[in-house]
Order: C-alpha cells, then structure tokens, then sequence
C-alpha cells in the first residue's frame, strides 16, 4: 500500500507500507508467553527502478505533468507528426540521474531534453455528454473523443547547451550605466 506523506517543505515523500513479521519467541517468552510473533508497521522510501535504471523526468506537455523514465510509453495531448518522427520535449521540471540526486527546475530545468519515438497518433475513448432538464422534455446527447499522440520515451538528458538567457540580461545591464556615463559627460 502506498502512502503519500505530508512532510514540511522539501522533504514530500512517498513511503511504502508493509507488514514484517517479527519473531519474539525469545524476547517474550519471560514477560507475556502467549505472543510469539507480532507484526510490525514499517515506513519505506521508494526508490523508482525502471528497466534497470532510477533515472525518471517530469515532463510538462499539453497542461499536464508526466513522471516518465527510459522506454515508458505516455499518451499525451496531441502533437504535430506522424508515425516514427523524434519529438524534444524541452519543458522538463525535474531530472533525477540515476545516483538519486534530483535536480528541480525554477520552472524548468535549464538545458535538460526529454527525447521520445512518436508511435501513433489515436484518439482516446469516448466521453458522452448528457444534459437532461427534468419535466422540461429536455434531453440532449453528444459525445467528445480526445485526439492523443502516443510517445516512447527514447532519453533523458539532464545536460544541454550554454544557458543563453542569463549572458544576454547581464550585457544588457552593461549597457545601461555606460549610457548614463556618456550623459554625464557632455
């Protein structure tokens, strides 16, 4: 049984939850005879191992957030391309490497990818809409199917190129106090 606890701040962990039976023969057997083994409630950190790697993303793609690691296949809101073409997914939130250390992105981690294999463009089941007026002899009946594009992750790179942003912010800053040096001079 999972078991999502709520700890201040950074420290949001999701534990395991499992019995251990304990043998208390010899422990017990001096003070209360009648128990001889007693089970025992043990929190556990997971620790996400998917085809032999703890590497995992949390990716973000049409509004939603998924958790995603190498060879999972995801259906996601459509995207543009057809069978076989390579998708970047470049708003990645998160990265853990496969030592566990996590990287958080502010909102999106700089320069990490997430590479993935289009397989196939489908349409989810579908979902009936029903309005209904009661005593009015009002009742309508539509239905929606969600366009998804189905996607292999393929990899996770936490590495990219050169953090352009922050170069062009801090010439920019430059600049201004050299044009205010020139004013005062004339």
């Amino acid at each position: 049984m999972l078991v999502n606890m709520s700890l201040p701040g950074k420290l949001q962990k999701t534990f395991i939850l499992y019995w251990i039976h304990v043998d208390l023969t010899h422990a017990m057997d001096i003070l209360r005879p009648s128990i001889a083994v007693r089970r025992v409630l043990v929190f556990a950190p997971i620790h996400y191992v998917r085809n032999g790697s703890a590497m995992f993303a949390v990716i973000k793609t049409g509004g939603k957030q998924y958790k995603v690691a190498k060879d999972d296949v995801i259906k996601v809101e459509r995207l543009a391309g057809e069978a076989g073409d390579t998708v970047q997914l470049d708003q990645v939130l998160a990265v853990a490497g496969d030592d566990g250390a996590l990287t958080v992105g502010a909102p999106v981690v700089e320069g990490a990818t997430v590479s993935a294999t289009l397989l196939e463009q489908a349409r989810a089941d579908k979902i009936v809409v029903f309005k209904k007026k009661r005593r009015q002899n009002y009742r309508r009946k539509a239905g929606h199917k969600q366009e998804q594009t189905v996607l292999r992750i393929t990899e996770i790179s936490a590495k990219g190129g050169a953090k352009k942003a922050a170069p062009k912010k801090a010439a920019a800053k430059k600049a201004a106090p050299k044009k205010a040096a020139e004013a005062s001079e004339e």
